[in-house]
């Protein structure tokens, strides 16, 4: 005699059902999977497993199916180096291709990444909306691989994925020094979960199915109730929300980029090796969805399928099919409500000038010797040493010397969100280009070359003992980040 009352929306359902079919029926087996939450609640408005339940057949909730993400694990990337203290400003090594550790890899300590697009030595910002896969795993391995799986549990929780769970139901998500090229998995709906939050402006709602439960007699024996849980500062949020915005208007996810025109959005594409899975994740004020594209029944490479490549499509890749799905959803549900969902705020702007992140341990800080450097004005040096306001250094700098400018950068090739690949043997990537110094007033110097031959870079901050930047049991999203000022060199070690 009770009365359950779900939270699927029976016309928010028939619209993820359509969308679904956006991708064409073909022989490989390949299906599409969507998971769309209500951003503001968490409660779970439509979810698609695939065609269809077949007995025998097609038996597999695909949008609960732990999957690999490819590149759309980078959101959690992002928002766990904001919250740590960097901003979409500092620059990063995305060099391709590169050569990375690979901690509690005994066997093999290092991995490499061939596949993908150089993204040379560029911004936080950028790096994001080109989908830079050797600047994304440097900056999870500068964050601490423990901290980000800390994160991706904390984000996305839900009675599907949460801490100290049993194996036998979930395998655990691991450390793994390729973690932002979709070493894990994860299903639509925990990637749903996740940019809920961010999408919430750093307020985690749990999802769930059931609103309420009335007994027989119509008396209330249940009501869901979620405070919600705070697992990013608002300001995090809405700087990651900013950055993100980038990858529909101009980056991977561009495909949607008439969308974004119209309607507030963000989100993040994905590609896992030899294009087995494809993702795309995003979120509009009303509602936060994942789709999925892959074969239920394995890693099947989608490439060169017929169906698809009549569509247009030779490789599945996060900005296309998936793309596509979750743009078709959206724009049908956005139809009903032109003017409800206003946008977000714009993020305050960053408390610090912009910074270098290193990677301790395969990037060292050198100082240039050879040079002899006369202050004329006075030099105030910072309590800290001369780390950027806002942000601890790694070690106590002395006032910057006048390095020689650097080499410029090549242009960067178009944004692509490319396949990753697994490790394979290649040679280290070449060393970083490093950014122009930065254009800020200082003291008034004079620089003297010195006649006698210039000695080799001296390193004032040389490698480290670990790999990675933050200790395994430093779980603290505010631990701030290893950063120099942009004025300083900074080289493979």
């Amino acid at each position: 005699g009770l009365h359950i009352h779900t939270t699927l929306d029976p016309f928010l359902q028939a619209r993820a059902e359509e969308a679904r079919d956006v991708l064409p029926d073909n022989d490989a087996g390949i299906d599409a999977a969507l998971t769309a939450i209500e951003t503001k609640t968490g409660a779970i408005r439509a979810m698609v497993g695939g065609r269809g339940f077949e007995p025998g057949q097609n038996e597999v909730n695909l949008a609960l199916a732990p999957s690999q993400t490819g590149s759309a694990i980078k959101m959690f990337i992002l928002a766990a180096a904001i919250q740590a203290g960097a901003t979409p400003d500092d620059i990063v090594d995305g060099t391709h291709p590169c050569r990375l550790p690979d901690p509690g890899n005994f066997e093999e300590p290092f991995f490499e990444i061939r596949g993908g697009v150089n993204g040379g030595v560029d911004t936080l910002r950028r790096h994001t909306v080109r989908s830079i896969n050797c600047a994304y795993s440097r900056v999870a391995q500068i964050v601490g691989l423990h901290r980000m799986v800390d994160t991706i549990y904390r984000m996305a929780a839900s009675p599907y994925l949460y801490r100290d769970q049993p194996p036998e139901d979930r395998g655990v998500l691991q450390p793994y020094g390729a973690m932002a090229i979709g070493a894990n998995e994860l299903s639509t709906l925990d990637m749903a979960s996740g940019i809920q939050g961010i999408a919430n402006e750093g307020v985690h709602m749990s999802p769930y199915y059931v609103e309420y439960i009335d007994d027989w007699r119509g008396e209330r024996i249940y009501t869901h109730f979620d405070p919600g849980t705070e697992v990013l500062d608002r300001q995090t949020a809405l700087t990651a929300i900013d950055v993100l915005k980038g990858v529909l208007t101009s980056g991977t996810g561009r495909v949607l980029a008439d969308f974004a025109g119209t309607t507030p959005a963000f989100g993040k594409t994905g590609t896992q090796q030899s294009n087995w899975t494809a993702m795309f994740v995003g979120a509009t004020p009303y509602l936060s969805a994942a789709v999925l594209v892959r074969d239920p029944d394995g890693y099947t490479e989608m490439r060169n399928i017929p169906e698809f490549s009549a569509a247009g499509v030779d490789r599945v890749q996060g900005g296309t099919f998936p793309a596509r799905i979750w743009g078709a959803f959206m724009e049908r549900v956005s139809l009903d409500r032109v003017g409800a969902d206003p946008d977000w705020e714009q993020p305050a702007p960053p408390a610090r000038k912009a910074a270098r992140l290193f990677l301790p341990g395969v990037e060292c800080v050198y100082e240039i010797v050879g040079y002899q450097t006369t202050t004329t004005l006075p030099v105030e040096v910072p309590a800290d040493g001369g780390a950027p306001e806002g942000f601890r250094g790694p070690f106590a700098q002395t006032p910057p010397t006048d390095p020689e400018a650097p080499p410029e950068t090549e242009a960067p090739p178009p944004p692509t969100d490319p396949p990753t690949t697994p490790p394979t043997t290649a040679p280290e990537g070449p060393p970083a280009t490093e950014p122009p110094p930065s254009t800020e007033s200082i003291p008034e110097t004079t620089v003297t070359q010195v006649p006698t031959t210039t000695a080799p870079p001296v390193p004032i901050y040389g490698p480290a003992v670990s790999a990675t930047t933050i200790p395994p049991d430093v779980l603290d999203p505010r631990v701030p980040l290893p950063s120099v000022p942009l004025t300083d060199v900074v080289r493979p070690c």
